[in-house]
């Protein structure tokens, strides 16, 4: 009923004693935010439109191991697909010991840099390894490695490609912005 949605996902809830539902962002805006840092999507529920995606050539890249999907979203993102959660429970979630995206965290933040180059890359950011580095411990939420100035500057660069590159709500990505901050300042307070 909504030919425009070409990525479509849901709540999940975790099948431990708890019942613990998780509700992802389902408003646009938010979603796409919430894809510059991590994937807002639970991928065992994911369905996409065959007809948006594949007949466009828009695949999951060989190349990685991991966050082949995040860097699959990010792509269509500066495409501008619609995607979006459902708020309705679609999944029990299982959690296991030994699973492989618990494992390997080498490979793991090196395919997440590949996926932040791309969206330095998107937003035509010139960028350093170090921003790349940064840009990673914000995304794990390792506020006590980084310091306050060079998530200030990775923020302006990202809000000065978006004045031109229009991708996401200004107003949304400042209260992001914010809201990173405000974690920062708590771990180092």
């Amino acid at each position: 009923s909504h030919p425009n949605i070409s990525v479509l996902g849901g709540a999940y809830k975790f099948s431990n004693k708890l019942n613990k539902v998780i509700k992802p962002k389902t408003n646009v805006e938010d979603l796409k935010i919430e894809l510059l840092f991590n994937s807002p999507f639970a991928n065992p529920i994911i369905m996409l439109r065959k007809n948006s995606l594949i007949d466009n050539n828009f695949y999951f890249p060989e190349n990685l191991k991991f966050a082949e999907d995040y860097y699959l979203w990010i792509k269509l993102l500066f495409a501008k697909y619609e995607m979006t959660n459902l708020d309705e429970v679609l999944m029990i979630y299982t959690r296991r010991s030994g699973q492989l995206s618990k494992q390997n965290t080498e490979k793991q933040k090196h395919s997440l840099e590949f996926v932040f180059k791309t969206i330095f890359e998107n937003l035509q950011i010139d960028y350093t390894a170090d921003d790349i580095e940064s840009y990673y411990k914000i995304a794990i939420n390792d506020f006590k490695h980084i310091n306050k100035t060079d998530i200030e500057q990775l923020f302006n660069k990202i809000i000065k490609a978006n004045n031109i590159k229009n991708i996401f709500d200004n107003q949304k990505l400042k209260e992001k912005f914010n809201y990173i901050l405000i974690q920062y300042n708590k771990i180092n307070s």
